[in-house]
């Protein structure tokens, strides 16, 4: 889940400044991709196990723009 925030901040008729924020994974709820199926591999122990993780971890980015 993504989230976005914008908030427009007016300084003057003329000037004005944007912020922004973003926030990537939210929840940071862990997505795990299908176990692999090879078990000649160096660590047989591990077949079956899910462990590879699908998606990014969180993000979280800043913005400003002025505007005149």
């Amino acid at each position: 889940m993504n989230l976005g925030v914008k908030k427009n901040i007016r300084v003057t008729e003329r000037f004005s400044a944007d912020a922004t924020f973003n926030f990537i994974n939210v929840l940071n709820h862990d997505q795990l991709l299908d176990p692999t199926l090879n078990i000649s591999g160096q660590n047989p122990q591990t077949f079956g196990q899910l462990s590879t993780e699908g998606t990014i971890p969180r993000t979280i980015e800043f913005g400003i723009r002025v505007n005149f």
